[in-house]
């Protein structure tokens, strides 16, 4: 492949656009795309994250333009794009989100006292709070020396 130019591979690419065997994309996400699928009536699906597109394959119909508010465009075809999350995205995001949490409730605490069952737990020492031999007890709470619930 290293002796044939991007040029070359480009410029096949967009006369095969041009006789209708791949679609030209344009998706908003700053690179051209070629959709080899010009078969089959499609949409497509955009991660706004990493830039994923993957195919859509439903029929959800066109848009219609009502009359005179085409601007003197003669409309020929018209794309849906749905944008949101792949799913790998989606997950490191929750686990972001959870982490972040997490971080924030430990921040909040990890410098000061705790109260377990009346008991004060110093959390700079010990790290954390083992809760495991109050758990029969369904009342078993954390809370800071402010009197705020940390945990259960």
């Amino acid at each position: 492949m290293s002796t044939i130019s991007l040029k070359t591979v480009y410029q096949t690419l967009n006369e095969l656009a041009e006789m209708g065997e791949i679609s030209l994309l344009d998706l908003g996400t700053g690179t051209a795309r070629f959709d080899p699928n010009v078969e089959t009536v499609h949409h497509h699906l955009v991660c706004r994250s990493c830039g994923l597109v993957r195919d859509l394959n439903v029929d959800i119909g066109l848009p219609e333009v009502p009359d005179g508010a085409e601007q003197g465009f003669l409309i020929e075809t018209a794309q849906v794009v749905f944008r949101g999350l792949c799913s790998s995205c989606a997950t490191s995001r929750t686990e972001l989100l959870d982490r972040t949490v997490h971080r924030r409730r430990v921040a909040s605490t990890s410098r000061s006292e705790l109260l377990v069952h009346g008991r004060s737990v110093d959390t700079a020492e010990h790290g954390s709070v083992d809760t495991a031999e109050h758990s029969s007890q369904d009342d078993t709470q954390v809370t800071g020396l402010d009197g705020k619930r940390v945990a259960k």
